[in-house]
């Protein structure tokens, strides 16, 4: 907080940045799949056939 005002400040955002994009037009890359990928998925496929990775717990 600063002084009395109570109000937070905040970092200074990164508004002129865009997020990354990918091609328009892409298709899942699943056999027979013919989902069209949204700009904003760098993922090469659909959401029903992404490759799903496990996170374990790390042991102390």
């Amino acid at each position: 907080m600063v002084g009395s005002s109570r109000r937070i400040e905040f970092a200074p955002s990164d508004k002129h940045r865009s997020p990354k994009r990918s091609e328009r037009g892409r298709v899942c890359s699943t056999f027979g799949c013919e989902t069209v990928l949204s700009i904003y998925n760098a993922s090469p496929d659909c959401c029903a056939h992404e490759r799903m990775t496990v996170k374990t717990a790390r042991r102390l």
